[in-house]
């Protein structure tokens, strides 16, 4: 915290919107989300697959996308969640989004980068 002050003070608040408990979070948040297959999962402007498949179909891969598990508050209207979309070495980025559901389904409401490459 005192050698990076800023993103300390960005990112406590997000883990604070979840639980006072930000190690619980941050430990969820460090574990990989392996519950749903790709197919799960609808993109506005990409199909996903596991990566053996589209190798399998010759089909172009432009990435690897690694989700965490969700981390919902206890009223279970915020989560949080951290991903990382790799294209290449010098590609791609890392975030932990925030989203809140207001009765009108899953929005993200807040994100906070860590790298983009």
């Amino acid at each position: 915290q005192r050698e990076y002050p800023d993103a300390a003070g960005r990112l406590f608040p997000l883990l604070d919107s979840i639980s006072p408990d930000r190690q619980a979070v941050i430990d969820q948040l460090n574990t990989n989300m392996d519950e749903y297959p790709p197919a799960a999962f609808s993109l506005h402007t990409a199909r996903t697959r596991p990566m053996e498949e589209a190798r399998r179909r010759n089909e172009w891969i432009i990435g690897r996308l690694r989700l965490s598990r969700m981390v919902f508050n206890k009223r279970m209207d915020k989560a949080l969640v951290f991903y990382e979309f790799k294209c290449g070495d010098l590609c791609g980025r890392k975030e932990l989004l925030q989203l809140e559901n207001k009765g009108k389904g899953w929005r993200i409401t807040r994100s906070m980068s860590f790298a983009v490459y």
